[in-house]
């Protein structure tokens, strides 16, 4: 199965446009070099302050739900897990290897 990357989305969006962006140029401007320990360390931070932002959303959903006596939200669609393997992987560098999953 092929997995979709931001420089496919880009291009699409350019041809939709009409204007033409070459594959090179959009793989320069927007691929993420995640080679560096501080990159990566960069990334993985914001990934965890998106992981607290959903945690808090999944708990807020909660509380409301209960308060007005509905279904619990479903963990799953907060995305935790994804963003936490996330997370774990750009930390241990295993970027290219990982997302291909």
């Amino acid at each position: 199965m092929r997995q979709h990357s931001i420089a496919d989305s880009a291009s699409g969006r350019a041809a939709q446009s009409g204007t033409h962006v070459s594959p090179e140029r959009t793989a320069r401007r927007l691929a993420l070099d995640l080679s560096g320990a501080a990159d990566r360390q960069l990334v993985a931070d914001a990934l965890r302050a998106l992981l607290r932002e959903r945690s808090e959303a999944l708990h807020l959903a909660t509380r409301i739900a209960a308060h007005h006596r509905r279904p619990r939200p479903d963990p799953g669609d907060f995305g935790l897990s994804d963003i936490l393997r996330l997370a774990r992987l750009v930390e241990r560098g295993d970027v290219a290897d990982g997302l291909d999953t």
